[in-house]
């Protein structure tokens, strides 16, 4: 996988690239790995200008995306940015496998492993890309701290 980092905080830009590799293969097979490029860039205040954490899309064919963007707050507690890119390291997984695609011929519908999902009638919560998301997002930190020896801080 390639990734390009932009703003990144000070110092942390070898964490963030650790961070990054081991969730992809952790999430994503080597095979497919190889044909990824993340961009992953930090802005001041995104959760205040787009109401998010950090958010991810594809920037490609979004039949079979290859090419992704993730905006992370750079304002954001370093914990939680790393947090934060797991979550959004999960929704590259479910773009790259396919398990989640754009529907273009309905307005606020995706599908979901095959099913159409109406976004304008369904929860963010609800949403089952965000319940896989928000389910992992934490295992994949503990796991990036206990195995790379980061204490979080």
């Amino acid at each position: 996988m390639k990734t390009i980092f932009r703003n990144v905080p000070k110092g942390t830009i070898s964490t963030f690239r650790h961070a990054a590799d081991f969730y992809a293969h952790k999430l994503m097979s080597k095979r497919l790995l190889k044909n990824l490029m993340v961009k992953i860039e930090f802005i001041d205040g995104l959760s205040d200008k787009a109401g998010e954490g950090g958010n991810c899309i594809w920037s490609d064919d979004y039949i079979r995306p290859r090419e992704f963007e993730i905006q992370l707050d750079k304002s954001d507690d370093f914990e939680y940015m790393l947090t934060a890119l797991a979550h959004e390291m999960v929704h590259v997984k479910q773009w790259a496998t396919g398990e989640m695609k754009e529907v273009w011929n309905q307005n606020e519908a995706c599908k979901w492993l095959g099913n159409v999902i109406d976004t304008a009638k369904t929860e963010y919560w609800d949403y089952p890309w965000e319940i896989e998301a928000h389910g992992r997002e934490r295992g994949l930190y503990v796991r990036f701290c206990e195995e790379s020896c980061y204490d979080g801080k």
